[in-house]
This record gives structure tokens, C-alpha cells and sequence, in this order.
């Protein structure tokens, strides 16, 4: 979860470079970012084990969105008015709250295993859903009323 804003932006600047025929942009991002995970996989295992795989890929996609978007602001300049921005922030915030549910709920048990732990997943995705689509309601009500 923690990479998922940076894999997200990461496939959809590979996209826009693709979909503008520029393969070889999209072809070097790929590379960079896929540097970027062996060499933080490498570091990371041998402390973390397996969460350090899985971190080296968050880090790795973040590193290529943060490129990828750089390079895009270079290619293309402004991509469009601040409104532009406004449902991206709505989703920010929603998906913060979202993440901050899950935390807490997650750590209000600390069942390892049976059923403890089935009721504290289901818990913590059914209450982190409902704080989503509460906040995103609540905040895309308050900008059509804007």
C-alpha cells in the first residue's frame, strides 16, 4: 500500500509518454525505476527480509513517478489550470484518512493467526472503505457546492 500512489502515477506517465510516441522516454523510465528496485532490494533484503523487497519496490516506483513527472512538466510545461488538481486532492485526502482508519482499527488487535485475525483484516478494510467514501463524499459534495 505504501507504493501504490507511486506505481499508480508511475503506469500513467509511462502511459502519456507512449500515447505521445515516445517510446524511448517510457523505455528509460522502465529502466530506471527497475535500477532503482534491484539495487534497494539488494540493500534492503538482507535487514528487512521480504518487507524489504516489498519496500524497495515502493520506494522504486515513487523515485519513477517523481522522474517521470518531472520529465513530463519539462515535455509538456503546465498540464492544466489548479482545478485540474482539485479531485486528485479529494482522493489524497480520502485515501490519507482511509490509511490512518486502517492503522488504527489494525492495531487495536494484535491477533497473529484464526479467526482473531480474519475479524481484524475484515475490520480494518470494511472500516478504512467506509472512512474512503465518507470523506470523498463529504469532500466532492463540498466542492459542488463551491
Amino acid at each position: 500500500a505504501l507504493g501504490l500512489m507511486g506505481f499508480t502515477v508511475f503506469q500513467y506517465v509511462v502511459r502519456a509518454y507512449q500515447s505521445m510516441r515516445k517510446a524511448r522516454t517510457a523505455f528509460w523510465l522502465y529502466l530506471a525505476e527497475n535500477t532503482f528496485n534491484v539495487v534497494l532490494a539488494v540493500i534492503l533484503v538482507r535487514p528487512l527480509g521480504l518487507a524489504g523487497v516489498a519496500l524497495s519496490v515502493s520506494i522504486a516506483y515513487s523515485l519513477g513517478a517523481v522522474i517521470g513527472l518531472v520529465l513530463l512538466h519539462q515535455t509538456l510545461g503546465s498540464i492544466g489550470p489548479p482545478r485540474c488538481f482539485s479531485p486528485l486532492r479529494r482522493v489524497t485526502v480520502a485515501s490519507a484518512v482511509m490509511g490512518v482508519t486502517v492503522l488504527i482499527i489494525s492495531n487495536l488487535s494484535s491477533a497473529q493467526s484464526g479467526p482473531a485475525l480474519l475479524i481484524r483484516v475484515l475490520a480494518s478494510v470494511v472500516l478504512g472503505s467506509l472512512a474512503y467514501l465518507a470523506t470523498a463524499t463529504f469532500l466532492g459534495r463540498r466542492a459542488l457546492s463551491r
